[in-house]
C-alpha cells in the first residue's frame, strides 16, 4: 500500500507526492510523485515495476504503468487570470 511504501519513496528520492482517487472507482488510483531529477524518477519507477507491479498483491489491478514528465508550466490560483 502507499503508506508501507514510504520508505521506498525517501530512498528513490520522492521529494513531494499526491495521491488521487477517481470518483467513481475506488479501485482506480494515481500517485503523482515528484523528484529532483529524472534519474531519480527512473529508479523509482524501476523499484515499482520490479518489486510492487510484479507482486500478486490482492490491492493491484489491471495493467499498472507509469510516466516521467518534465514539468512546462507552474500555475497557482494566484496565477490564474
Amino acid at each position: 500500500d502507499f503508506a508501507g511504501r514510504a520508505p521506498a519513496r525517501k530512498q528513490h528520492g520522492v521529494t513531494a507526492a499526491h495521491v488521487f482517487q477517481a470518483e467513481d472507482d475506488p479501485q482506480y488510483i494515481v500517485e503523482l510523485v515528484f523528484f529532483d531529477t529524472a534519474d531519480d524518477a527512473n529508479k523509482y519507477r524501476t523499484f515499482m515495476r520490479e518489486q510492487v507491479w510484479s507482486s500478486s498483491s490482492p490491492g493491484l489491478a489491471g495493467n499498472p504503468h507509469a510516466a516521467i514528465l518534465n514539468e512546462v508550466v507552474e500555475t497557482t490560483s494566484e496565477s490564474k487570470a
